[in-house]
């Protein structure tokens, strides 16, 4: 599980700069890259003014920020298929922007 890639994925898609998503959810923009580094793990208050920024549930960020690894074995062909579909989507397109 990686919520740090999970956060980044999500803001870059909807094209908002790592320090502006700092600055808008209160914390710092060093904080910020420590959980998108996944050096630091955010708390359950971050976590939901991160999503309530990014204008998304947080369910979004935790969907995806599970990874292969997080998959039972006879599952994952499955899931390498299903995860970017989602994605797909549940993010903006770059025309709906």
């Amino acid at each position: 599980m990686n919520l740090g890639d999970s956060i980044k994925s999500i803001r870059k898609a909807k094209r908002i700069k790592q320090k502006d998503l700092a600055a808008a959810a209160g914390i710092s923009a060093n904080a910020l890259h420590s959980i998108e580094a996944g050096i630091s793990m955010p708390a359950i208050a971050t976590l939901q003014r991160l999503a309530q920024v990014l204008d998304v549930p947080m369910s979004y960020i935790l969907v995806f920020s599970v990874t292969e690894d997080d998959v039972a074995e006879d599952k994952r062909t499955i899931f390498r298929q299903l995860m970017p579909l989602l994605k797909i989507l549940l993010l903006p397109k770059e025309d709906e922007k």
